[in-house]
């Protein structure tokens, strides 16, 4: 781990990648909060650049309006542009043709009579149960590898 954590209250980078490391090693210690702000991470996330040192405001501008600040430091817009950006998207996910259902196929049933063969029906029953299947799935499940087995080659 390469993020240095501080014991104490202060500002956190929720989004850095070392946070859940953070947490563990402040649970570890039985720290009470802790901040990042000692942490050479955060420094360089939040350095001179992107943070006034004096306020701690955001000086990054959005990259979209050219105008307005970003959100936090790490995001590439202001708050009107990312909601302009979803309902675009959301235009887009609705314009969007729909594929179409496929053809409903026909109902192939097949009825099995087990009357005179209840020891094979209750075989099957505890196959089932073994491989967690129904025993119309273990039926197929039968076939099927029976089928697969004797193709001709």
């Amino acid at each position: 781990m390469n993020a240095k954590p501080k014991k104490g209250k202060g500002k956190r980078d929720l989004d850095c990648r070392y946070y859940n490391d953070c947490l563990d090693l402040a649970g570890l210690q039985n720290w009470r909060s802790f901040n990042c702000e000692s942490c050479d991470v955060y420094k360089l996330t939040f350095g001179k650049s992107n943070m006034d040192q004096q306020g701690g405001e955001n000086q990054r501008i959005c990259e979209r309006c050219n105008e307005k600040p970003t959100i936090t430091p790490k995001h590439r817009y202001c708050g009107s542009c990312m909601a302009h950006a979803a309902n675009e998207k959301k235009k887009a996910a609705n314009h969007t043709p729909k594929p179409q259902k496929s053809q409903p196929r026909p109902d192939f049933t097949l009825t099995i009579d087990f009357s005179n063969h209840s020891s094979l029906l209750t075989e099957i029953k505890d196959l089932a149960i073994q491989d967690v299947r129904t025993p119309s799935q273990q039926v197929i499940y039968i076939l099927k590898a029976h089928l697969t087995s004797h193709k001709p080659t």
